[in-house]
């Protein structure tokens, strides 16, 4: 579940980011597969309390988080509420497949070990 990589030194993160994700990207198009990468912000994107304030850039190498795939989601816990968990699809290339860019609340749901949509800090049924 984990994948460390040591890169040639003629390399730096940017360049190394864009070659390797675009061998992931072809991989899954080879496999009909999809792939999720999760990356953690650095140090100051992690300190921004509004989700609409966070981008993949605050990732090292962040332009090639941003440009390479097809599907980019932000994920954090609500500052406010620590109960819930706010997740924003913040790029999407294919909307009709993969759904619009936009954000949502939920809250984990240990019974069914799943996320509940949530409106208005009440869970939504199904």
């Amino acid at each position: 579940n984990e994948i460390a990589h040591m890169y040639s030194k003629q390399y730096n993160v940017a360049q190394y980011l864009n070659m390797a994700l675009r061998r992931i990207n072809k991989l899954s198009r080879k496999y009909q597969i999809h792939i999720t990468i999760v990356a953690h912000p650095n140090a100051t994107g992690g300190q921004k309390a509004d989700i609409m304030e966070w981008s993949f850039y605050e990732i090292d190498g962040g332009a090639a988080w941003r440009n390479k795939p097809h599907h980019g989601v932000i994920v954090m816990r609500d500052p406010d509420n620590e109960d819930q968990t706010l997740i924003r699809v913040a790029r999407s290339k294919d909307h009709f497949r993969l759904g619009k860019p936009g954000c949502i609340t939920s809250r984990f749901n240990r019974g069914n070990m799943s996320f509940d949509f949530v409106h208005d800090g009440v869970p939504l049924k199904e």
